[in-house]
């Protein structure tokens, strides 16, 4: 049998010291292996920011996977009120939670205010009623409770939320490392997303605003083209595309009608029927000749009680055709009052442009000349004028 030296067991105490020495390094190690992982993880989970509760809700299960967490407690300030999520371990009591949760808001009170750039902060744990601990184990863990209040809080300084965290046991410098990695990211992530909702608000208000001046700008311009009462191309605006349409007509000797016409006896109706009556029969014969045109055709009211129409690619006798409907329609249509039956004719003049003979201006006489000759022959009909 082999005898053991007098240093022998001394040797094997330093052995087993080594050997615990060695394991414990090794799982400190492993803590921080997985930490490394998890703060890899959350950096992911953080740049593809959802919603603040679910986001946060996964980054505090990611953190209890690297601590041993009993809750978690993420106040956020927004526009309204501060905004409060919490987390709690299985298993664990909820009237623990709720004490909790004061706690932390009893903390932000004091941080968000007063601005107190703190790293983090190590306060005893609340009380809570809860059922008494059943064992010694018990008692010695919930004597070693403890919260790190960690505040949100980026470049610009101001504080906008914290992170509550309640631990099973008392925390090391490494695990508040851990949390206070963790607490920077989220802080960066929820300011980054705050100014992305901020940007994406002003942006709906500026397309709104946007929206709003483009609409604005399109009823000044449609205001500026077009005749109050009737709704029809003003003389200006008629003018300036009859100047075009007739350019066109002249350099690819196209066929162009004007037509002019006016409401027979127009002061007597205002004067009998009155005003209000005589705009009734102004939007009325606007209205009879716009659905009578094609749209290619161009009307417009020219003046008092005196409207112009012109044909593209029309000879007079064609536009007469198409005149000769409005004038019927005109001539069938009266508003009952109880008084009278009112009701209003017109007189057309009708003018052909001549390839190159005339200007737009000369077409117009034409057309206002032969107007005056229907009026002459006793009003509701039509001339066409002759070259």
């Amino acid at each position: 049998m082999r005898r053991r030296g007098p240093g022998s067991g001394r040797e094997d105490v330093h052995t087993r010291d080594d050997v615990a020495w060695r394991d414990d390094r090794i799982a400190e190690l492993e803590r921080s292996q997985r930490r490394l992982q998890r703060l890899f993880d959350i950096s992911k989970l953080l740049t593809r920011f959802e919603s603040f509760e679910r986001t946060v809700c996964e980054v505090v299960v990611l953190m209890a996977d690297a601590l041993p967490l009993r809750s978690a407690v993420v106040i956020l300030e927004t526009r309204d009120s501060p905004q409060t999520l919490t987390w709690q371990a299985v298993g664990e009591n909820g009237g623990r939670l709720e004490a909790a949760e004061a706690h932390a808001q009893r903390v932000y009170r004091y941080l968000n205010p007063s601005r107190v750039e703190l790293q983090g902060e190590l306060a005893t744990a609340p009380e809570a009623p809860q059922p008494p601990p059943a064992t010694a184990t018990e008692i010695k863990a919930d004597a070693t409770q403890n919260f790190v209040v960690l505040p949100f809080a980026v470049g610009h300084g101001s504080i906008f939320g914290a992170l509550q965290i309640e631990g099973r046991g008392r925390m090391e410098e490494s695990d508040l490392f851990f949390v206070n990695a963790v607490v920077n990211q989220l802080a960066i992530a929820l300011d980054r997303d705050a100014a992305d909702r901020a940007l994406h608000a002003s942006e709906a208000s500026l397309e709104v605003a946007n929206r709003e001046l483009r609409e604005a700008l399109a009823r000044e311009q449609l205001m500026a083209r077009t005749d109050g009462l009737t709704g029809l191309n003003n003389r200006r605006h008629f003018l300036e595309v009859a100047a075009h349409e007739w350019a066109v007509a002249q350099r690819y000797g196209l066929p162009l009608a004007m037509m002019l016409f006016d409401i027979d006896r127009f002061k007597l109706i205002n004067d009998t029927a009155g005003h209000q009556m005589g705009d009734e029969i102004l939007k009325r014969v606007a209205r009879a000749a716009s659905e009578r045109l094609r749209a290619a055709d161009l009307l417009g009211r020219y003046g008092g009680e005196e409207f112009i129409a012109l044909f593209p690619g029309s000879t007079a006798q064609q536009a007469a055709v198409v005149a000769e409907r409005i004038r019927e329609a005109i001539a069938a249509d009266g508003i009952e009052t109880r008084a009278a039956r009112v009701s209003a004719t017109i007189s057309v003049g009708l003018a052909e442009a001549l390839s190159g003979q005339d200007t737009l201006e000369q077409l117009i006489r034409r057309a206002d000349r032969a107007l005056y000759e229907a009026k002459a022959r006793g009003r509701n009909c039509i001339v066409v004028d002759s070259p």
